[in-house]
């Protein structure tokens, strides 16, 4: 992860980082004006000031800093003006998370900043496990409430560690943005050639070289192109992926955007040889009518017993996600399920989240692993700490980051 603080004093806000980092033991690596992005040592923390008020020849390049966002490093940065253009540039990477510093909030940046610094790679946070030695690890994407922005941020994660990472869908999302993903590769399908997709493994694989970090979708309908989407790669092409790359990440699950999913009878649609699951529930959806919060809310209302206007209770949001046509519906052999309950930061006044997930984020993790949950993480994937609290069934294993 990657914190940019913006506006405030600058000289009280860099003493406040450096009184932080101080704290943790941590000893940064200063980026300066003549910093390149490959000499940044593995594993380290960066602080990178950037003040548009600096002379030319004084001031950070702001593409270097965006190229060291793609090291296994975390970046904290201090950005003078909120108005700077360098925030726009930073902003797309799914990794940079950016704070403005205000009267109001001043006295919690403090805290946040040490979170920020002692918090473990998402990778290890959410308990993803190394590579296979036989082939890359699959892992489908389900749910409501974060898919794409937790597939992004893990894809750039691993990336970052070393491995080589696919992303794609078994049905549609948005076509990616510049800087969620560096390279796009696009297929064509043919219903009449059972094969197609699979003379493209060569270019993949030769792609992962230089790009260890892709895209692989195609252009779907009509309908969904209008809408900015495209769908997955053929078949027998995704089929292959684990073959090329260590991790393959899908979202294999669609939401309208909705915190919560109740799946259909031919949903989610897994890929082949899946490994590990991360289901996602939104915590928005808590205290809001079923119908407004949930996507097809009429098959919620049937397997909860209550009215389209009933409002979600943490009761409600754990039998619907464990419920056995739920997210444990289909769940592919030998597959690891975890659930996500992200957002934990809607359920705070002001968004800004303390040291301890909210107490109905608790409540809902504890009454899922009562109905049997192995693995429940609470999560905010837009803040800086994006996960909050790990349940792990059998391990006894209950803590906070």
């Amino acid at each position: 992860m990657h914190l940019f603080l913006c506006g405030g004093d600058a000289g009280s806000i860099s003493g406040l980082i450096r009184n932080a980092l101080d704290e943790t033991g941590i000893q940064p690596f200063i980026f300066t004006a003549g910093s390149l992005a490959d000499n940044i040592p593995r594993g380290s923390t960066v602080l990178a000031i950037l003040t548009s008020g600096k002379a030319p020849g004084e001031q950070i390049d702001p593409q270097q800093v965006l190229a060291a966002m793609g090291k296994p490093c975390q970046i904290i940065g201090l950005i003078k003006n909120p108005a700077d253009p360098v925030i726009g540039l930073l902003q797309a990477h799914p990794l940079a998370r950016f704070y403005e510093i205000t009267s109001m909030n001043l006295d919690k940046i403090g805290k946040l900043v040490r979170r920020f610094l002692i918090q473990p790679l998402l990778s290890d946070a959410l308990d993803i496990g190394p590579k296979r030695r036989d082939r890359g690890q699959t892992i489908a994407i389900i749910g409501g409430g974060g898919k794409t922005t937790l597939m992004f941020m893990l894809a750039h994660a691993l990336s970052a560690a070393g491995n080589r990472v696919i992303v794609t869908t078994t049905t549609h999302i948005r076509k990616p943005v510049p800087g969620q993903v560096p390279l796009l590769l696009e297929t064509v399908s043919s219903d009449s050639d059972p094969l197609c997709g699979k003379e493209l493994l060569p270019a993949i694989s030769n792609a992962l070289v230089q790009h260890p970090l892709l895209a692989i979708l195609q252009t779907a309908g009509p309908k969904e192109q209008a809408e900015g989407k495209m769908k997955g790669p053929p078949a027998v092409l995704l089929e292959c992926l684990p073959q090329l790359a260590d991790y393959v990440l899908v979202e294999a699950d669609g939401s309208r955007e909705l915190p919560l999913k109740a799946p259909a009878e031919y949903e989610p649609v897994y890929p082949p040889q899946t490994d590990h699951v991360l289901a996602l529930a939104g915590l928005s959806a808590l205290g809001r009518p079923l119908q407004e919060v949930c996507h097809r809310s009429h098959l919620a209302v049937q397997r909860l017993g209550c009215s389209p206007q009933h409002r979600v209770a943490p009761e409600d949001l754990a039998r619907l996600v464990y419920h056995p046509l739920g997210q444990l519906k289909d769940l592919p052999a030998g597959a690891r399920l975890s659930i996500l309950l992200n957002q934990a930061d809607a359920l705070t006044p002001d968004g800004v989240l303390e040291v301890h997930p909210p107490a109905e984020a608790l409540r809902t993790a504890r009454l899922l692993s009562e109905l049997g949950a192995g693995q429940v993480y609470i999560t905010s994937l837009q803040s800086a700490v994006p996960v909050l609290h790990r349940l792990i069934k059998g391990r006894g294993s209950s803590c906070s980051y």
